[in-house]
């Protein structure tokens, strides 16, 4: 669960924000709002990250839960 939050509310959502809305605060932004276009790229790159660390995590896991099983064997 932390990861899709990391991963959609700590990176999607805000290059969402900035790349569809364009704000004027944000530091780097597109000369022009890509508005739904944005949200969407933000979307992807979530969801990239989400499975990149959660294929991560899989890997951890399972290497770990082979290690305990051969010792055990």
């Amino acid at each position: 669960m932390f990861i899709h939050i990391m991963a959609f509310y700590i990176f999607a959502l805000p290059i969402g924000i900035i790349l569809g809305l364009a704000p004027d605060w944000a530091p780097w932004r597109p000369e022009h709002a890509m508005e739904a276009t944005g949200f969407w790229i933000g979307l992807v790159l979530g969801l990239t990250i989400a499975a990149l660390l959660l294929g991560v995590f899989l890997h951890r896991m399972s290497s770990t839960r082979i290690a305990y099983d051969a010792k055990s064997a």
